[in-house]
């Protein structure tokens, strides 16, 4: 009896302290809201800076990393904007993992790509595909990767086929219709991670 009840202490100790070790200590969580607050900060400037819906930006960055500043994906693209390292070095980010620089950089290159190719769709497909593979598929036909066509698809809420007329804009709808752009970005689901397919998993938090 007494070494049943020693060892049922034992096991009840064990697992409040397994409990109380993975339970996020409060500082992680102000942390972490400190973050989503200056990504949805730097979005939203960063948009408005650069000619772009800030819904439309913040799509693409929460499928790009799911808004992890240290995401690296099996194919080696690196930070919240899922730069390439050669990518990164062509356009002068000197860090991926730095969301003060990666943001405003992605922002800017989006912006370029919206100019070259005519609409936001193209641009997305660009970032996601690479510009060369945009552009032959635009001069060529066949297809897309279908990481791709989901991409642009999760992000425009229309498929890519669609946007190869470049005089095409479509409708970029905001995150949540009952909310403020500011709230809901915050919202947005936060997976930090170091290595995870991001852009290739078909999930949307917008509806």
């Amino acid at each position: 009896m007494h070494r049943f009840l020693a060892v049922t202490l034992a096991l009840l100790c064990s697992l409040s302290w397994v409990a109380g070790a993975s339970a996020d200590p409060p500082q992680s969580k102000t942390a972490g809201k400190r973050l989503i607050n200056r990504v949805c900060d730097l979005i939203e400037t960063q948009a408005q800076q650069n000619g772009l819906p800030k819904d439309f930006f913040a799509r693409l960055i929460w499928k790009e990393s799911r808004f992890a500043p240290n995401a690296v994906s099996p194919v080696g693209a690196e930070g919240i904007a899922q730069f390439m390292p050669g990518t990164a070095k062509m356009r002068g980010l000197a860090n991926s993992f730095d969301i003060e620089q990666a943001i405003p950089a992605s922002a800017k290159y989006l912006a370029e790509m919206k100019a070259g190719y005519g609409n936001l769709g193209l641009a997305a497909a660009a970032y996601n595909a690479g510009e060369n593979r945009v552009s032959r598929w635009l001069d060529s036909g066949g297809f897309l990767p279908m990481e791709t066509e989901s991409y642009v698809f999760d992000i425009m809420g229309e498929p890519v086929d669609k946007f190869s007329d470049k005089s095409y804009a479509g409708t970029v709808e905001p995150l949540d219709p009952k909310m403020s752009f500011a709230v809901a970005c915050r919202r947005l689901p936060v997976i930090m991670s170091r290595t995870v397919a991001m852009a290739s998993i078909n999930v949307k938090p917008w509806g």
